[in-house]
């Protein structure tokens, strides 16, 4: 059908025709709003595919190659459709989407996206059309000789074609859902009239441009053919109003069913690149009469080896008397660039990468023009290298992201938190979460660049509208949280604490005697943790207070008790660590107005450590507190110097529950420690590893097997964290069994590094 309104499209008279190029064009029309009519009366539909996965919960598990032929072979079953894919690599702006908050964060990432120009990254995008045939009339039908018949005959061949393509193109979209297909349609705009994505496909396949396509009162053909086109011995030249285009054709031999890394090589080349595959199904008869005498052949030569590398044994094994076991395909590859030196450079880059992988290429030349045509899903005419192979060894070439691309659809908090590059230059979509677990550690020696990591993705964060809670334990964040729009305080033992909590409250301790007499024995008397009768003494001591009236003060009867105490030694250390100045500046009650009040507070407990027993009573109850101060809002726990709590024998215990008592309130702990040969021997930090979803180790030459046991390392991962100086600001970043080598090198943006240092 066609729509009545004209107003709504726009005819741009700025346009020239070619009436040669027009008639290689095979598109006539819109039929609907998802559907293409070709002047043979076929109807098409386009199925997008950007290949990024959401991060559910069988993540990067599922190959797109694998699930892609599954599909076609799933919903693709009569010989009355074709098929065409293509794998377009174009510049895209890859930042991902949030709004950062004016000020430092806005600032670095705006430096960051120009150092990297992630906003004209090459990226690939698959595209599936699946074509169905032009009604078949007989030769000597007499229907064919009254026209009315004739009309309601097609109108209603078209009709009931195109809600059968429908319903084949949606159960597809729905079966690819996981990597971000949608089918291509005609959009409204406010203020273009209307744009047909479909249209901008083959404006992509035709001019090799990425513009937006009105929707023309004219033959679409004749809406494409504003170009000029001439072909030289192996080179196509497209010329435009404003662009030039140089080109050149490969068809490709029957790409080989192997790894999909191999491929990688090819897919990730730095130019832009459109491959070709059209494919339509035939009998087993046609597709298996050069295969079986191929077969015998090698048989005969005793040469099963090359067969089995050639898929010969896998092509011949698909007959299951299905029409769509086999196809007629042909894969072609055109590489283009609007540079005739930069492209030339390319050309024989590409060249190398073919011969590389094993990819028999041929770069054409007497039919250069026709395998170009036949880029255009209709244009079966112009197919001229045709190969037979197994539907289900089709498509070798869609598996269009490098593997470790990140989970770009971001996590439950939203977006992606940043982008970054791996150590081979693609990039990474980074976040905290892996499925629901969010935690992340970050281990490194001092000056290792932990500190610049963990601020520079807490600044990146900052668009999700996160509260953020950063313990500075190093003193050096003021500038970092004031340029944030954060509070920066910083309590000291002879002061009145900006942030208080009540130190006898039972379920702070979740309610464990022994967890807080080893808290009262670490905060009086410190020595006295190795000596039975200290610990004795500190155990009824607790016992006293946990059991104590609820009328009578809990600091009265334990100074009662420690005065009547006979030790000496007791009693000075009790006034020195935990005297009632210190406990009414701390401990007396809870002071915790500034977490509802600030959404990024940091707590700077540097000057504490002037009495190091204060400051640890002061972090434990800290970090025990926290989360009964959490509301489900997305919080990040930043710690950058988490050393000390793995040897704590009060939160080393509580360690792995209260990491599991954050995620269930949609709260993360975002810490870092210093890597030592005591580290690597602590219990806490074992047990603890795997509630950490996303684990980052700076580069560190002198990681050994000790150091790859402890935190459950591979021989690639250690070799990576061995292998790179610190200077490079390369890691390595292992989410489950993954693992990336990243990098992080601001030196160019010495502004942006000054704050996070």
């Amino acid at each position: 059908m066609f729509f009545k309104d004209r107003s709504i499209f726009i005819e741009d008279e700025k346009y020239f025709i070619e009436d040669k190029v027009a008639e290689f064009i095979p598109i006539a029309c819109h039929y609907d709003k998802e559907t293409l009519l070709t002047k043979n009366g076929e109807l098409l539909q386009i199925i997008k595919i950007s290949g990024l996965e959401t991060n559910d919960s069988e993540f990067q598990k599922v190959n797109l190659r694998d699930q892609l032929r599954k599909v076609i072979k799933k919903h693709v079953t009569e010989y009355k459709y074709a098929v065409h894919i293509h794998v377009l690599r174009n510049r895209e702006n890859m930042v991902p989407p949030g709004e950062m908050p004016f000020g430092f964060a806005e600032e670095l990432n705006q430096q960051w996206a120009k150092k990297n120009n992630w906003d004209k990254q090459l990226v690939n995008t698959l595209y599936v059309t699946i074509i169905r045939q032009n009604i078949q009339t007989g030769t000597f039908d007499p229907k064919t000789l009254i026209f009315p018949l004739i009309k309601n005959q097609h109108y209603n061949h078209l009709n009931a074609a195109c809600e059968e393509l429908h319903n084949i193109t949606n159960n597809m979209v729905d079966d690819l859902k996981r990597f971000g297909s949608t089918k291509l349609a005609m959009q409204k705009t406010e203020d273009e009239g209307y744009i047909s994505e479909l249209l901008s496909l083959y404006n992509n396949l035709v001019q090799l441009t990425q513009t937006r396509a009105h929707v023309p009162i004219k033959d679409l053909s004749e809406y494409l053919a504003n170009i000029k086109i001439k072909y030289k011995f192996n080179t196509v030249v497209i010329e435009g109003a404003d662009f030039k285009r140089y080109c050149a054709v490969f068809s490709l031999k029957q790409p080989q069913n192997i790894s999909v890394s191999a491929y990688d090589k090819l897919l990730q080349l730095g130019m832009q690149f459109i491959i070709s595959e059209s494919l339509y199904f035939v009998s087993s008869d046609t597709a298996l009469k050069n295969h079986k005498k191929m077969m015998s052949h090698l048989e005969a030569a005793k040469a099963q080896d090359i067969a089995q590398e050639n898929d010969l044994a896998d092509i011949l094994n698909e007959d299951k008397g299905n029409n769509n076991d086999y196809c007629a395909h042909q894969v072609t590859l055109l590489v283009y660039s609007d540079d005739e030196s930069f492209f030339q450079d390319k050309l024989n880059k590409t060249v190398e990468v073919l011969q590389n992988i094993g990819l028999v290429a041929v770069r054409e030349d007497f039919k250069m023009a026709k395998c170009f045509w036949s880029q255009l899903p209709g244009n079966f005419r112009f197919i001229d290298r045709i190969n037979y192979t197994a539907t289900n060894l089709i498509g070798a070439l869609t598996s269009i992201h490098h593997k470790n691309i990140g989970c770009y659809s971001g996590s439950k908090w939203g977006p992606a938190i940043s982008l970054f590059r791996n150590n081979d230059g693609n990039p990474y979509y980074f976040n905290f979460h892996n499925h629901n677990n969010g935690n992340t550690l970050i281990i490194g020696n001092e000056h290792s660049g932990k500190n610049v990591l963990m601020k520079f993705f807490l600044t990146q964060s900052t668009k999700l509208n996160p509260r953020i809670i950063f313990i500075d334990g190093e003193g050096n964040s003021e500038k970092f949280i004031e340029e944030l729009g954060g509070l920066y305080v910083k309590p000291n033992p002879d002061d009145f604490s900006p942030v208080k909590i009540k130190l006898f409250d039972k379920e702070l301790f979740r309610g464990k005697l022994e967890l807080f007499s080893n808290f009262l024995t670490n905060l009086i008397y410190p020595r006295a943790s190795d000596n039975a009768q200290y610990q004795a003494f500190f155990a009824a001591l607790a016992k006293s207070l946990f059991e104590g009236n609820e009328n009578e003060d809990p600091y009265t009867l334990l100074s009662g008790i420690i005065e009547k105490s006979e030790d000496e030694a007791i009693k000075s250390s009790f006034n020195s660590y935990f005297n009632s100045e210190i406990y009414s500046n701390f401990f007396d009650e809870d002071f915790l107005d500034l977490f509802t009040l600030e959404d990024i507070l940091s707590i700077d407990i540097t000057e504490l450590s002037k009495s190091k027993p204060i400051q640890e009573a002061f972090l434990v109850l800290l970090l025990l507190k926290i989360p009964s101060l959490l509301d489900g809002r997305p919080t990040i726990i930043a710690f950058n110097k988490c050393y000390d709590l793995f040897f704590s024998n009060v939160f080393s215990s509580l360690f792995p529950s209260w990491l599991d008592e954050l995620t269930s309130k949609n709260a993360i702990a975002f810490f870092s420690t210093d890597t030592t040969d005591k580290i690597l021997d602590n219990d806490c930090l074992r047990n603890c590893l795997d509630k950490f979803a996303t684990q980052i180790f700076t580069s560190n030459k002198f990681a050994d097997k000790k150091f790859k046991h402890s935190f459950s390392l591979n021989e690639f991962e250690l070799t990576q964290i061995k292998a790179y100086s610190v200077e490079r600001r390369m890691f390595v970043l292992k989410q489950g069994e993954y693992s990336i080598v990243g990098v992080l090198n601001l030196a160019d943006l010495p502004e942006i590094l000054e704050v996070l240092k």
